[in-house]
Protein backbone atom coordinates (compact mmCIF):
# COMPACT_ATOMS: atom_id res chain seq x y z
CA UNK A 1 0.00 0.00 0.00
CA UNK A 2 1.33 3.39 -0.96
CA UNK A 3 2.13 5.72 1.93
CA UNK A 4 1.19 9.35 2.36
CA UNK A 5 4.78 10.50 1.97
CA UNK A 6 5.14 8.66 -1.34
CA UNK A 7 1.97 10.33 -2.66
CA UNK A 8 3.24 13.76 -1.65
CA UNK A 9 6.58 13.16 -3.36
CA UNK A 10 4.91 11.77 -6.52
CA UNK A 11 2.58 14.74 -6.99
CA UNK A 12 5.33 17.28 -6.25
CA UNK A 13 7.73 15.77 -8.75
CA UNK A 14 5.01 15.48 -11.39
CA UNK A 15 4.47 19.25 -11.04
CA UNK A 16 8.25 19.76 -11.55
CA UNK A 17 8.56 21.43 -8.13
CA UNK A 18 11.42 21.05 -5.71
CA UNK A 19 10.93 21.16 -1.95
CA UNK A 20 12.55 24.62 -1.87
CA UNK A 21 10.17 25.85 -4.60
CA UNK A 22 7.18 24.43 -2.75
CA UNK A 23 8.17 26.17 0.49
CA UNK A 24 6.82 29.70 -0.36
CA UNK A 25 3.68 28.22 -1.95
CA UNK A 26 2.70 26.31 1.21
CA UNK A 27 4.18 28.49 3.93
CA UNK A 28 6.21 25.58 5.39
CA UNK A 29 9.99 25.30 5.25
CA UNK A 30 11.53 22.65 3.03
CA UNK A 31 12.72 20.61 6.03
CA UNK A 32 9.11 20.19 7.15
CA UNK A 33 8.09 19.09 3.64
CA UNK A 34 11.01 16.63 3.53
CA UNK A 35 10.03 15.05 6.87
CA UNK A 36 6.44 14.61 5.66
CA UNK A 37 7.58 12.93 2.44
CA UNK A 38 10.04 10.63 4.23
CA UNK A 39 7.46 9.61 6.82
CA UNK A 40 9.41 11.04 9.78
CA UNK A 41 6.43 13.15 10.87
CA UNK A 42 2.71 12.97 10.27
CA UNK A 43 1.50 16.26 8.74
CA UNK A 44 -1.59 18.16 9.86
CA UNK A 45 -4.80 18.59 7.88
CA UNK A 46 -3.82 22.21 7.17
CA UNK A 47 -0.59 20.91 5.59
CA UNK A 48 -2.61 18.66 3.23
CA UNK A 49 -4.97 21.51 2.30
CA UNK A 50 -2.05 23.83 1.45
CA UNK A 51 -0.35 21.04 -0.53
CA UNK A 52 -3.50 20.50 -2.65
CA UNK A 53 -3.75 24.27 -3.25
CA UNK A 54 -0.06 24.59 -4.25
CA UNK A 55 0.28 21.42 -6.45
CA UNK A 56 -2.03 20.86 -9.47
CA UNK A 57 -4.10 17.74 -8.83
CA UNK A 58 -7.30 16.22 -10.22
CA UNK A 59 -10.33 15.73 -7.96
CA UNK A 60 -9.70 11.97 -7.98
CA UNK A 61 -6.09 12.47 -6.85
CA UNK A 62 -7.20 14.87 -4.14
CA UNK A 63 -9.71 12.32 -2.85
CA UNK A 64 -7.06 9.61 -2.88
CA UNK A 65 -4.69 11.84 -0.91
CA UNK A 66 -7.36 12.56 1.71
CA UNK A 67 -8.22 8.84 2.04
CA UNK A 68 -4.61 7.92 2.71
CA UNK A 69 -4.31 10.80 5.19
CA UNK A 70 -7.50 9.81 7.07
CA UNK A 71 -6.30 6.20 7.29
CA UNK A 72 -3.62 7.44 9.62
CA UNK A 73 0.06 6.47 9.91
CA UNK A 74 1.35 3.36 8.12
CA UNK A 75 1.26 -0.15 9.58
CA UNK A 76 4.83 0.17 10.80
CA UNK A 77 3.68 2.60 13.52
CA UNK A 78 0.54 0.65 14.33
CA UNK A 79 2.54 -2.53 14.93
CA UNK A 80 4.20 -0.86 17.88
CA UNK A 81 0.91 -1.02 19.78
CA UNK A 82 0.66 -4.81 19.46
CA UNK A 83 1.37 -6.88 22.60
CA UNK A 84 4.90 -8.17 22.92
CA UNK A 85 5.14 -11.92 22.28
CA UNK A 86 7.78 -13.73 24.36
CA UNK A 87 9.02 -17.31 24.34
CA UNK A 88 8.76 -19.50 27.42
CA UNK A 89 12.42 -18.89 28.30
CA UNK A 90 12.04 -15.15 27.82
CA UNK A 91 8.90 -15.12 29.94
CA UNK A 92 10.72 -17.00 32.72
CA UNK A 93 13.61 -14.52 32.61
CA UNK A 94 11.24 -11.56 32.29
CA UNK A 95 9.09 -12.34 35.32
CA UNK A 96 11.91 -13.61 37.57
CA UNK A 97 12.25 -11.14 40.43
CA UNK A 98 15.62 -10.44 42.07
CA UNK A 99 16.09 -11.78 45.59
CA UNK A 100 17.21 -9.98 48.76
CA UNK A 101 15.42 -6.76 47.91
CA UNK A 102 15.50 -4.26 50.78
CA UNK A 103 12.09 -3.97 52.35
CA UNK A 104 11.38 -0.44 53.57
CA UNK A 105 10.36 -0.12 57.17
CA UNK A 106 6.73 0.86 57.65
CA UNK A 107 6.13 4.48 58.55
CA UNK A 108 4.64 4.84 61.99
CA UNK A 109 1.82 7.32 62.36
CA UNK A 110 2.38 10.06 64.96
CA UNK A 111 0.60 9.50 68.23
CA UNK A 112 -2.76 11.27 68.41
CA UNK A 113 -2.87 14.61 70.23
CA UNK A 114 -5.35 14.77 73.03
CA UNK A 115 -7.81 17.64 73.39
CA UNK A 116 -5.99 18.83 76.51
CA UNK A 117 -2.65 18.98 74.71
CA UNK A 118 -4.28 20.81 71.81
CA UNK A 119 -5.70 23.48 74.16
CA UNK A 120 -2.28 23.94 75.78
CA UNK A 121 -0.65 24.33 72.35
CA UNK A 122 -3.18 26.97 71.29
CA UNK A 123 -2.82 28.80 74.61
CA UNK A 124 0.99 28.91 74.30
CA UNK A 125 0.70 30.25 70.75
CA UNK A 126 -1.72 32.95 71.93
CA UNK A 127 0.58 33.98 74.80
CA UNK A 128 3.57 34.15 72.45
CA UNK A 129 1.61 36.34 70.03
CA UNK A 130 0.51 38.70 72.81
CA UNK A 131 4.05 39.02 74.14
CA UNK A 132 5.35 39.75 70.66
CA UNK A 133 2.66 42.40 70.07
CA UNK A 134 3.41 44.09 73.42
CA UNK A 135 7.16 44.08 72.78
CA UNK A 136 6.70 45.43 69.25
CA UNK A 137 4.39 48.21 70.48
CA UNK A 138 6.87 49.13 73.23
CA UNK A 139 9.74 49.29 70.74
CA UNK A 140 7.73 51.53 68.41
CA UNK A 141 6.77 53.85 71.27
CA UNK A 142 10.34 54.04 72.50
CA UNK A 143 11.57 54.85 69.01
CA UNK A 144 8.97 57.59 68.59
CA UNK A 145 9.84 59.09 71.97
CA UNK A 146 13.53 59.05 71.18
CA UNK A 147 12.96 60.80 67.87
CA UNK A 148 10.60 63.47 69.20
CA UNK A 149 11.64 66.68 70.89
CA UNK A 150 8.46 67.21 72.84
CA UNK A 151 9.09 67.97 76.47
CA UNK A 152 12.17 70.11 75.77
CA UNK A 153 12.09 73.48 77.51
CA UNK A 154 14.34 76.53 77.70
CA UNK A 155 15.12 77.40 81.31
CA UNK A 156 15.35 81.16 81.79
CA UNK A 157 16.56 83.38 78.95
CA UNK A 158 19.40 82.77 76.47
CA UNK A 159 22.44 84.92 77.19
CA UNK A 160 24.83 86.76 74.86
CA UNK A 161 28.17 87.79 76.39
CA UNK A 162 29.85 90.22 76.33
CA UNK A 163 27.27 92.82 75.37
CA UNK A 164 26.44 96.38 76.32
CA UNK A 165 22.94 97.37 77.33
CA UNK A 166 21.77 100.76 76.03
CA UNK A 167 18.20 101.91 76.24
CA UNK A 168 17.05 98.39 77.02
CA UNK A 169 18.78 96.90 73.96
CA UNK A 170 21.92 94.78 73.56
CA UNK A 171 24.85 96.28 71.63
CA UNK A 172 27.82 94.33 70.26
CA UNK A 173 30.93 95.97 68.74
CA UNK A 174 31.96 94.87 65.25
CA UNK A 175 34.60 92.13 65.39
CA UNK A 176 33.62 91.09 68.90
CA UNK A 177 33.33 87.35 69.60
CA UNK A 178 30.00 86.65 71.27
CA UNK A 179 29.34 83.58 73.42
CA UNK A 180 25.74 82.40 73.41
CA UNK A 181 24.46 80.18 76.20
CA UNK A 182 21.12 78.66 77.15
CA UNK A 183 19.95 75.98 79.55
CA UNK A 184 17.61 73.21 78.37
CA UNK A 185 15.59 70.75 80.42
CA UNK A 186 13.75 67.53 79.57
CA UNK A 187 10.34 67.59 81.27
CA UNK A 188 9.27 64.37 79.51
CA UNK A 189 9.15 60.99 81.26
CA UNK A 190 11.32 59.43 78.54
CA UNK A 191 14.82 60.07 77.32
CA UNK A 192 14.97 62.54 74.44
CA UNK A 193 17.42 62.45 71.57
CA UNK A 194 18.05 65.72 69.74
CA UNK A 195 19.93 65.60 66.46
CA UNK A 196 20.65 69.34 66.49
CA UNK A 197 20.05 72.24 68.82
CA UNK A 198 21.46 75.69 68.41
CA UNK A 199 20.79 79.39 68.68
CA UNK A 200 19.78 80.63 65.23
CA UNK A 201 20.73 84.20 64.29
CA UNK A 202 19.40 86.32 61.42
CA UNK A 203 20.65 89.75 60.32
CA UNK A 204 21.89 92.35 59.69
CA UNK A 205 18.41 93.42 58.47
CA UNK A 206 16.37 91.40 60.94
CA UNK A 207 13.73 94.11 61.33
CA UNK A 208 12.88 94.24 57.63
CA UNK A 209 13.46 90.61 56.57
CA UNK A 210 12.91 88.51 59.69
CA UNK A 211 13.81 84.87 59.02
CA UNK A 212 14.57 85.76 55.40
CA UNK A 213 17.64 87.71 56.50
CA UNK A 214 21.17 86.28 56.24
CA UNK A 215 22.04 83.37 58.51
CA UNK A 216 24.63 83.74 61.27
CA UNK A 217 23.76 80.71 63.40
CA UNK A 218 25.85 79.60 66.34
CA UNK A 219 27.27 76.06 65.94
CA UNK A 220 24.80 73.21 66.56
CA UNK A 221 25.09 70.46 69.18
CA UNK A 222 23.76 66.90 69.38
CA UNK A 223 22.56 65.83 72.82
CA UNK A 224 20.61 63.16 74.70
CA UNK A 225 18.61 64.17 77.76
CA UNK A 226 17.24 61.81 80.39
CA UNK A 227 13.99 62.69 82.20
CA UNK A 228 14.49 65.80 84.34
CA UNK A 229 18.06 66.30 83.11
CA UNK A 230 19.33 69.75 82.09
CA UNK A 231 21.91 70.71 79.47
CA UNK A 232 23.93 73.91 79.13
CA UNK A 233 24.46 74.94 75.52
CA UNK A 234 27.39 77.28 74.82
CA UNK A 235 28.81 78.40 71.48
CA UNK A 236 30.88 81.32 70.14
CA UNK A 237 30.49 83.34 66.94
CA UNK A 238 32.10 86.44 65.42
CA UNK A 239 29.97 89.26 63.98
CA UNK A 240 31.66 91.63 61.49
CA UNK A 241 28.67 93.22 59.74
CA UNK A 242 26.86 96.12 61.46
CA UNK A 243 23.11 95.89 61.72
CA UNK A 244 20.16 94.59 63.71
CA UNK A 245 20.08 90.85 64.51
CA UNK A 246 17.89 88.52 66.47
CA UNK A 247 18.81 85.22 68.14
CA UNK A 248 16.36 82.38 68.89
CA UNK A 249 16.77 78.79 70.21
CA UNK A 250 15.85 76.15 67.63
CA UNK A 251 15.88 72.35 67.37
CA UNK A 252 15.71 69.74 64.62
CA UNK A 253 13.22 66.88 65.04
CA UNK A 254 14.72 64.72 62.30
CA UNK A 255 12.62 66.33 59.58
CA UNK A 256 12.12 70.04 60.25
CA UNK A 257 13.48 72.89 62.28
CA UNK A 258 11.31 74.39 65.00
CA UNK A 259 11.46 76.66 67.97
CA UNK A 260 12.00 75.48 71.54
CA UNK A 261 9.24 76.49 73.96
CA UNK A 262 8.86 79.13 75.21
CA UNK A 263 11.09 80.04 72.23
CA UNK A 264 12.34 83.47 73.43
CA UNK A 265 13.77 85.82 70.81
CA UNK A 266 16.66 88.11 71.67
CA UNK A 267 17.38 91.20 69.54
CA UNK A 268 20.82 92.83 69.51
CA UNK A 269 22.68 95.48 67.51
CA UNK A 270 26.13 95.06 66.00
CA UNK A 271 27.65 98.54 65.63
CA UNK A 272 30.87 100.16 64.47
CA UNK A 273 32.40 102.18 67.35
CA UNK A 274 33.83 104.63 64.78
CA UNK A 275 30.48 105.25 63.10
CA UNK A 276 26.83 105.75 63.94
CA UNK A 277 24.78 102.98 65.51
CA UNK A 278 22.17 101.51 63.13
CA UNK A 279 18.51 102.31 63.62
CA UNK A 280 16.39 99.71 65.34
CA UNK A 281 13.00 101.37 65.57
CA UNK A 282 11.33 98.00 64.92
CA UNK A 283 12.55 96.64 68.26
CA UNK A 284 10.18 97.35 71.15
CA UNK A 285 11.42 94.87 73.71
CA UNK A 286 14.44 92.68 74.24
CA UNK A 287 12.30 89.53 74.69
CA UNK A 288 9.52 88.94 72.14
CA UNK A 289 7.43 86.01 71.03
CA UNK A 290 8.95 83.87 68.29
CA UNK A 291 7.55 83.65 64.78
CA UNK A 292 9.25 80.27 64.26
CA UNK A 293 7.06 77.14 64.38
CA UNK A 294 7.10 75.37 67.72
CA UNK A 295 6.79 71.61 68.21
CA UNK A 296 4.75 71.77 71.42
Amino acid sequence: MITLGELLRRYRRRANLTQAQLEPLMGYDDSRISRAENGRCWPSAIFIERFITAVPMSPTEQEELWQVYQAGPDDGRQQLAKPLELTAVQQEQWFQLPVNLPIPAPKLAPPPISLHQRYIKYLMSLVAFILFAVAFTHIVQEFELLRTTRGLRVVGTPQLQPTTIKEGQLFVPVGQEITASMQLRNINTKTLYLEQIKIAVRGPHACELGWEADQYDFPAAEITLKPGQTYLYQATWLFNVPGVYFAEPVKHDGQNWGGIAPSPRLYFVVFDPQGDAPSFDCIHATLTSSTLRQSD
